[in-house]
């Protein structure tokens, strides 16, 4: 294990942590219902700063009085679809979710059953980002809303470890992959309740999860001199490190060397 100081500098930023956004969600009635999400950073697509909605997402949604999981199919212009949907009341309760599986809703308790982040994960060199948003999770509920004006506030699951590496030794330097561990007490990947509503939306289900999360990558070469620098993007849940904690990252390069 090799020390990291004055060999290859590492910059490590949390950009996301479990923030919410307004997105306006507007239903109108009828047979077709129609869902307007307005956002400026949702799930969905992400390039390392903003993501938006992309063909293909959906929003898998319970509501108060009815007994199933209806999911809405995204359109165009942030719009999302589902027919033959008579909502039951002219004041109703509504629980989105986003990139949940419909099976892992718990209709009657309006929870859900998610997996947050993953101990291996693999970045695309040429779309560094992009497995980013296949963990990301969101949420969000309107209450005692009318059919035709319905609006609800999405909360993103996951956080964003973006780790800088610049290789300052002369020689060049071969890396393929970023190890970030945390103490064993603090897990940054697990299983973990949703809960739309109430003071508790995240909760980590006992017993679940890691400390550690690895992403690999193809082969990068990093040439000497801080002349070149290489990006490595982590999905991971929540946490929260106190004074004294540490966070350890890991950097194994081709020669079977490991920077820390």
């Amino acid at each position: 294990m090799k020390n990291l100081t004055n060999i290859l500098t590492v910059f490590l930023a949390i950009l996301t942590s479990c923030s919410s956004f307004d997105d306006g969600i507007v239903m109108q009635g009828g047979q077709q219902v129609t869902i307007r999400a307005y956002n400026d950073s949702t799930r969905v697509s992400f390039n390392g700063s903003s993501s938006s909605w992309e063909s293909g997402d959906i929003l898998n949604v319970a509501i108060d009085g009815l007994n199933n999981v209806y999911q809405f199919n995204y359109t165009s212009e942030n719009e999302f679809i589902c027919n033959s949907l008579p909502l039951p009341s002219t004041s109703n309760n509504l629980y989105a979710f986003c990139g949940v599986n419909p099976n892992n809703i718990n209709v009657s308790n309006k929870t859900a059953l998610v997996k947050l982040g993953a101990t291996i994960q693999t970045q695309n060199n040429q779309n560094p980002t992009v497995h980013i948003s296949e963990y990301d999770i969101l949420y969000g509920a309107a209450l005692g809303v009318s059919e035709d004006d319905i609006a609800i506030s999405m909360n993103h699951t996951i956080s964003t470890l973006k780790t800088n590496i610049a290789n300052s030794l002369q020689e060049v330097q071969n890396i393929k992959s970023v190890t970030v561990t945390t103490p064993e007490n603090i897990m940054i990947t697990g299983d973990y309740n949703i809960s739309p509503v109430g003071n508790n939306k995240l909760s980590i289900v006992s017993g679940s999860g890691s400390n550690s999360v690895t992403v690999n990558f193809d082969e990068i070469e990093l040439r000497g001199g801080n002349s070149s620098s290489f990006t490595a993007w982590l999905a991971v849940a929540p946490f929260k490190l106190s004074k004294g904690d540490i966070l350890t990252i890991d950097i194994p390069t081709s020669d079977n060397s490991v920077y820390r």
